[in-house]
């Protein structure tokens, strides 16, 4: 028996009700918790003070804030971008749709990896005292201090302008960019970028997209491609092409029957199938 490919940007979306939401209500794009360290909490734009624990899986949408507790570390996949965040890391998605993404960092450090980024997309990260607009694919962190007077933007790959009161300026590969106080006039733009524990973790989540052979099969903008290596394998059958078919499951197997649906504050979606 042939299986198609498991759509997991379809699965993350679909509604749990059997009554469809409103088109105007539905998400233009849903990330998806793909890599918990330590504790996530998620709390929804109309209750942001409702932090509710969450994990692998869990839907992420334009409107969300998230919060990774201290000594932690997540991963969110939105298909043409991942956002990997460290412990004590405080963000708000304000805008997530199909040509643009816009996300406040309060503080902590978030590290982007955006692998696609057409013309006409937009890509903003805002902080407390600057806003990094990225013009190309890359990767790039950014850094926001506890008391929120500190903005670090390194660049390692791609390039990005920043926004300050009396300047907007250009930092391109191996470049940083410090912006210091709550007015500030410019960045001070430097050549050199550091690196830490939390680049290492995120330099091994870049190499599993990267040796991805789910990559061949489905675009690159699919929520969750990267995790069908780990539980599957690609075959050509004569009636459909290349099929992705399950490992270790029952000969009566079916997608979505094994698992569970969750409806929560900030979006539907689907649990871990314990495949």
């Amino acid at each position: 028996k042939h299986f198609a490919i498991l759509a997991l940007a379809a699965v993350l979306a679909a509604p749990a009700s059997s009554q469809p939401a409103p088109a105007e209500d539905l998400p233009g794009r849903v990330g998806r918790v793909a890599d918990v360290g330590g504790e996530l909490f998620v709390a929804p734009q109309d209750k942001p003070d409702q932090w509710q624990p969450v994990g692998v899986n869990y839907p992420v949408a334009a409107g969300d804030n998230v919060w990774v507790g201290h000594d932690g570390r997540t991963e969110i996949d939105f298909g043409a971008v991942q956002f990997r965040l460290a412990g004590d890391s405080n963000i708000h998605l304000s805008r997530l749709d199909d040509r643009q993404f816009a996300v406040f960092v309060a503080q902590g450090r978030l590290a982007l990896r955006v692998r696609v980024l057409d013309p006409g997309e937009t890509a903003r990260v805002d902080t407390p005292n600057a806003q990094v607009v990225i013009t190309r694919a890359g990767a790039y962190r950014i850094d926001v201090s506890d008391d929120r007077e500190h903005t670090l933007l390194v660049v390692r790959e791609g390039e990005a302008n920043v926004l300050t009161m009396g300047a907007v300026q250009q930092v391109l590969p191996g470049q940083s960019a410090y912006v210091d106080g709550m007015d500030p006039q410019f960045a001070d733009v430097r050549n050199g970028v550091g690196t830490d524990g939390f680049d290492t973790w995120v330099a091994s989540r870049d190499r599993l997209y990267l040796r991805s052979q789910s990559s061949a099969y489905v675009s690159p903008q699919m929520v969750g491609a990267a995790d069908l290596d780990r539980y599957g394998t690609w075959q050509q059958a004569p009636e459909y092409g290349n099929v992705w078919y399950p490992n270790d499951v029952g000969p009566d197997w079916a997608p979505y029957r094994d698992g569970y649906w969750t409806d929560e504050a900030s979006g539907v979606g689907f649990g871990r199938d314990p495949w």
